[in-house]
């Protein structure tokens, strides 16, 4: 049996990796809703497939900055590759659509937890 490798979900801008996720949910929704008629359940729609990717902190690369707030603001558009589901990986362009930033003064720390959305990701592998 293969030894399976979990990576945490890489962001780029420009081609470029500038940060990492160092703990993540990514999800993906088919977008189908329910149909309903007289005799109750009909079956689904097909929706338009959608991503999103909850990060609880974001890590920079060596000689990368990050903010996810100013890319929040400026409606910036993220690449982003969610490594090793099923031995593939899930290329997806992205938004930040929202921040939740959570800070303990006695002892200085503070975190954050981001979450982007996107459509239909590109599966390779």
């Amino acid at each position: 049996m293969a030894n399976t490798k979990v990576r945490a979900a890489s962001l780029y801008m420009n081609g470029r990796k500038w940060a990492e996720c160092s703990e993540n949910t990514y999800e993906v929704d088919s977008g189908d809703e329910p149909q309903f008629g007289d005799p109750g359940l009909l079956g689904y729609s097909d929706g338009a497939i959608q991503s999103k990717l909850t990060c609880k902190a974001v890590v920079p690369v060596a000689g990368s900055s990050v903010s996810m707030l100013d890319l929040m603001k400026a409606k910036a558009d993220i690449d982003v590759a969610v490594a090793l589901i099923d031995g593939k990986i899930h290329q997806v362009t992205m938004r930040v659509l929202s921040a939740s930033i959570q800070s303990v003064h006695k002892n200085g720390t503070q975190e954050g937890n981001f979450t982007l959305g996107g459509g239909e990701p590109d599966i390779t592998g």
